[in-house]
């Protein structure tokens, strides 16, 4: 069975190998080169952006610094957020606020309708809005509440991801693995075509 195999081997498949191979050897030269002029640009190209970059880098340090007070207070506020309780009594009070004087205004129009505010109709008709009212004030109270529990997470995400990019420098790029462009590899059993 072995000796089968290396006779097809060397029927159908040595010549084609010796000749891949033979062809990436002829190649070496022509890779050597591209890969020697590649490596000669990008050098070239690091050193004429130095100067750019260093003047990228000069700029801004000279902003962080400059901005480091506006970012402090960018932080205090986010991290300070809204007053909850305060949000719950502005709303409670408008609601409350809202259902006084609608009060004001049904007590008219059931004194236009012929019926005192003070009869047993009239005072059921105010209870009924009274207890709507209390439901509008606790639905505004918690409507508030929740607003300004999501204002609060959203501030403090917002912060977040202002301080993760807040650190790095544009126009500064790492140089670190340029030069690994290779125009193909001499390797002896890779299949040149």
């Amino acid at each position: 069975m072995g000796e089968e195999q290396w006779n097809m081997y060397k029927q159908y498949f040595q010549d084609y190998e010796i000749a891949a191979a033979q062809a990436n050897k002829d190649l070496l030269p022509y890779i050597t080169e591209a890969s020697r002029l590649t490596l000669e640009e990008q050098t070239r190209d690091i050193e004429a952006n130095a100067p750019v970059k260093d003047a990228l880098r000069q700029q801004q340090m000279e902003t962080i610094g400059q901005t480091a007070p506006v970012q402090e207070k960018f932080y205090q506020e986010a991290l300070g957020g809204v007053d909850v309780g305060k949000r719950q009594a502005e709303a409670g009070g408008e609601a409350a606020n809202q259902l006084m004087l609608g009060e004001q205004t049904r007590r008219r129009n059931l004194s236009r309708m012929g019926l005192s505010p003070e009869s047993s109709a009239g005072r059921d008709a105010l209870r009924t809005d009274t207890v709507t009212g209390a439901g509008l004030i606790g639905g505004a109270r918690n409507q508030a509440r929740a607003g300004a529990e999501t204002e609060n997470f959203n501030r403090l995400g917002y912060a977040l991801g202002f301080g993760s990019t807040g650190a790095a420098l544009p126009g500064v790029q790492s140089t670190q693995g340029q030069g690994q462009t290779y125009f193909g590899n001499a390797d002896p059993y890779a299949r040149a075509v």
